[in-house]
Parts: C-alpha cells; structure tokens; sequence
C-alpha cells in the first residue's frame, strides 16, 4: 500500500483522533487488514461528534446539489449498508428514520420549498410534498399559525453520534485494531516520511499517520509544515425531556431545528459562531435559539430546557471535507472538515482515505476533497 512500510511490531497506520471520522476510518482500515492504532485524548467522540443531533441527510448542505452530491449519497449509502453489521454486533447507536418538515415563515421560504424538495423527488428511497398552512395545523397543532407552509421530506435517517463512533470503534477492535488514551505532541520525520508520533508517554513508529483531529489543526499544520485552512465553528443545542410537538417529525427553518431523538428526548438547535475551540455555553446563545423556535411554535408551549451544549466542528475555506495525502510527504494524510453534515460524510471520508491508502488514488467520488486542490497547502 502506498505510503505505509509493514513492520512485524509497528502498527501500518496510525489515526489522531476518535470522533466520528477518525472512527470510521478505524472501522475500514482495519476491516482491510491494517494493523491500526487509534490516539484520542479526550475520550471516544467527546467533542463536535458528540453534541449534534447526528443528522443523515444527503440531499442538502454546502455544495448540495452540486460538487458533494454524489459523495454525499454514496456516504449515506454508506451508512445503510454497515447498519445491520454495527447493530447486531455492537452497542446500539440509536439509527433511526427522521422525517422532517422544513417550515417557511415568509414567501420568500415558501418560494425556496420547490428547490428543497426537487432532490427528495428525484431520488429513490426518498420523497417530498408541500403542504399548505391548513394541513400544517391538521397534522401538528402546535406549529404557530404564523407559518406559512412546508415541505414535508422522508428518506433520512438519524443516529446517536457518541454511540455510532463507539460501535464502530468497538468493530474495528474486533479486527484487531486498538485505541489508546494519549496526547500527540508532534512527530518524527526522515524527509518527507513520518516515520514515529511523539506522544505524552512514548514514541510510536508509524508506517502511516492519519490526521483526524477535526477543528484541532494548529498541532498537526505546524508539524508538517503547511497550512491546513480550517476554520472552528461553533454551534449551541438544548434539550428537552420530551418533545413539545405530538408528531413524530422534526421541524426544522434554517439553523432551527427540533430533532427527536430514542429516548424520547428532543434536541433543539442550533448556532453557527465564530470564536475559536472554545466549547461554551452561553446565554446569548440560548436565547437564540428559544427565540427561534418560538417563531415555528405556538406561546403556549412552555419548554423545559433540562441541557446546553456546544461544540466546535471544522469547516474547510470551501466548506468540503479535506480528505487525503499531504502534499510534500509520503504518508502523511488529513482527515477533517466535515461541518455540519460530518456525521454524514463520516462513512464516505473513512472508505475514501482507506482506498487511498489501498491505491494510491482518491476515491472518484471524493476527489474534489483531496488536499491538492489548495494551492497554498
């Protein structure tokens, strides 16, 4: 495989960071062979992978329809295909179908409805139809009579994301990998190799670094000497015990939304912030979102915020995944950038980084995330 030299004692690849990401690529490497060791310092999927409402939805986001659309159906795909492995064998993560409503508040929403539904149409397992404010009202009483119409979409799924990266870690152990708790403090090179990760307890040779650290990208840019152009963006949720809304559908109007989740419990989100890796909470953020979703609601309708949580995720200069080789080195690879849909893209950004490593090449459908297309990278 290109980039990694086998050793009879050295793990073939090594992969910086168990979110989501890195435990799918985990999951595929180990599942083709490769003597795989994963390095989290902070827990399995403790930060962006965690708080989110783990959304499955390939046929809206940056890039959508457009540039992601075929890496984004294939990750979804993806996703459907390994279900009944990861459920049967490993701890439940919650895959569950999301119906959704998207909601306008104005006409100039309304107008956008046709655009967001065309997809859904378009593409088997999935559909879509408008509904006017009468039926809206029929079918959930509580949405507030200010909304004008939606559009009811069906084909997505959504998972527990803390619980998936786990289940697929536990998998990938069962091939042979391992997860260890340390800290990667730089590396060691021999040109343009990486031949050894300097960890806070030891020195590991490497035969392949994976770089999956998501918006934590300060370490690993300086330490292979080039600019990695992500961005940290915050976003807040809240939870409810229950759901205010007796249908079993999440509603959602631009960065508002309430998505249920197994337990019964809803997730209300959300923010996009700016600020840097600083996870959080604030009042103004709360506020925001409550205030949102006071628009899509009728008053009446107390809520009992019983959790706030924020994380950050990284967002690429072009808001694609980056996924591959380092340019300038031999085995070096980076993983990150998946934003908002990084659960989604989680599967596609594991299989494309295996198959480079396999190959030598990008996955065709990932090859607009390659590194490369950076000029300054």
């Amino acid at each position: 495989m290109r980039g990694v030299k086998h050793s009879a004692n050295n793990p073939d690849v090594v992969v910086v960071g168990a979110g989501i990401a890195g435990a799918y690529a985990a999951f595929y490497l180990a599942k083709a062979g490769l003597r795989t060791l994963v390095i989290e310092r902070a827990g399995v999927a403790q930060q962006a992978s965690r708080w989110n409402p783990g959304g499955l939805n390939p046929l809206h986001g940056p890039s959508i329809p457009g540039t992601l659309s075929d890496f984004s159906l294939r990750s979804f795909k993806l996703h459907m295909y390994n279900a009944e492995t990861l459920s049967e064998n490993q701890r439940d993560y919650g895959l569950r179908l999301a119906p959704r409503i998207q909601l306008a508040l104005n006409e100039r929403q309304e107008k956008g409805l046709a655009t967001a539904m065309q997809p859904y149409q378009d593409n088997t397992g999935f559909s879509a139809r408008h509904m006017e404010r009468s039926e809206l009202q029929r079918l959930e009483p509580a949405i507030a009579p200010e909304v004008l119409a939606g559009a009811q979409l069906h084909g997505n799924y959504s998972v527990n994301t803390h619980h998936y990266a786990d289940a697929l870690l536990r998998a990938a152990c069962a091939e042979g990998a391992r997860l260890v708790t340390d800290e990667v403090l730089g590396i060691r090179q021999n040109g343009s190799r990486v031949e050894s990760v300097i960890l806070s307890s030891s020195t590991q040779v490497a035969g392949a670094v994976i770089f999956a650290t998501g918006p934590w990208v300060t370490g690993p840019a300086k330490w292979l000497n080039t600019l990695i152009p992500i961005t940290a963006v915050k976003g807040q949720l809240l939870r409810l015990p229950r759901s205010p809304v007796s249908t079993g559908f999440d509603l959602t109007n631009g960065l508002t939304g309430l998505y249920h989740q197994t337990d019964g419990s809803v997730l209300i989100g959300g923010t996009e912030e700016a600020g840097g890796l600083a996870c959080r909470t604030d009042k103004a953020g709360k506020s925001l979102i409550l205030s949102g979703l006071a628009r899509l609601l009728r008053p009446a309708h107390q809520l009992d915020v019983t959790g706030h949580y924020a994380a950050v995720r990284p967002v690429s200069a072009d808001q694609l995944p980056i996924i591959g080789r380092v340019p300038g080195w031999d085995n070096a690879y980076l993983l990150t950038g998946g934003g908002r849909k990084g659960v989604l893209y989680s599967s596609g950004m594991g299989y494309a980084i295996s198959h480079e490593l396999a190959t030598g090449k990008s996955w065709p459908a990932a090859v607009a995330c390659n590194p490369a297309r950076f000029s300054n990278i």
